[in-house]
């Protein structure tokens, strides 16, 4: 490595770390579904495709941008991993090999990008923590489409976690409310649902954690009564063949579910 690329590159890393002791530092689930029943974990080591059994099927690491913060699968021939520490942007193919070159996101002259998943309309979700707004790229990432700005009581507290399912862009933040848009940046009414920052969003279901509980709730009716479960795993649940497990890093295990 040349020495002004290795001084580029420990600056990034610097001050990734640095943003990630300020409590800013973004939390998503580190177990994933793609359309076509694939799997795929973050790992220490970086990113692991699995089957419905756990076993590793394909795998993808780079030393240089560190251990990816979220993988998101919505489009299953090209993953998007985003490496918070780091901030990079690479997309993977369905094999786990990686396609073109990583996408450095201070080069968009943004500051620093605290959360980023991909958008239905092919581009992707970045969120600017100084100006409080979520910008939608295109797929080329040279353009910025869509602006919408956080109302003030999100912008003071972290925002986590973000993802787009269903044409609505849910953004977490550590007070426990869920906002959500719509397709053209419309507020919806937020999800007033306890939880830790951290969600999952499973086709018409939310999975959140609060206090060391699973709960799973109803998009259609967030204000009933959540699915309660037990877990013997540290990232949130998903389901497999009607069956509610986790992934403890080896294999997947069944989740208990609680009676009312």
């Amino acid at each position: 490595m040349e020495k002004g690329t290795s001084e580029k590159f420990l600056v990034i890393l610097l001050m990734g770390i640095f943003s990630c002791f300020t409590g800013v530092f973004a939390q998503y689930p580190r177990l994933t579904i793609d359309a076509l029943g694939n799997y795929w974990h973050i790992s220490k080591k970086g990113v692991q495709k699995l089957n419905s059994q756990g076993k590793i099927l394909r795998h993808y690491s780079n030393v240089i941008l560190g251990e990816p913060t979220f993988i998101d699968p919505s489009d299953p021939f090209k993953i998007m991993a985003f490496y918070y520490q780091s901030q990079q942007l690479l997309f993977l193919n369905n094999d786990a090999a990686a396609i073109g070159k990583t996408v450095n996101l201070y080069d968009l002259g943004l500051g620093e990008v605290v959360m980023a998943c991909r958008s239905a309309l092919g581009g992707v979700w970045l969120y600017h923590r100084e100006t409080g707004e979520l910008l939608r790229y295109n797929s080329r990432l040279d353009f910025v489409e869509q602006r919408i700005s956080l109302d003030q009581r999100f912008i003071k507290h972290n925002s986590l976690c973000m993802c787009e399912s269903g044409g609505i862009l849910y953004v977490g933040v550590d007070h426990g409310a869920i906002a959500r848009f719509d397709t053209y940046g419309a507020q919806l009414i937020p999800l007033k649902i306890p939880n830790e920052g951290f969600f999952r969003i499973e086709t018409n279901y939310l999975w959140v954690q609060n206090r060391g509980v699973y709960y799973r709730y109803f998009l259609q009716t967030p204000e009933a009564e959540p699915e309660i479960f037990n877990c013997p795993c540290s990232d949130l649940p998903l389901s497999i063949d009607k069956r509610v497990v986790c992934f403890d890093g080896r294999e997947f295990v069944f989740c208990e579910k609680s009676l009312p």
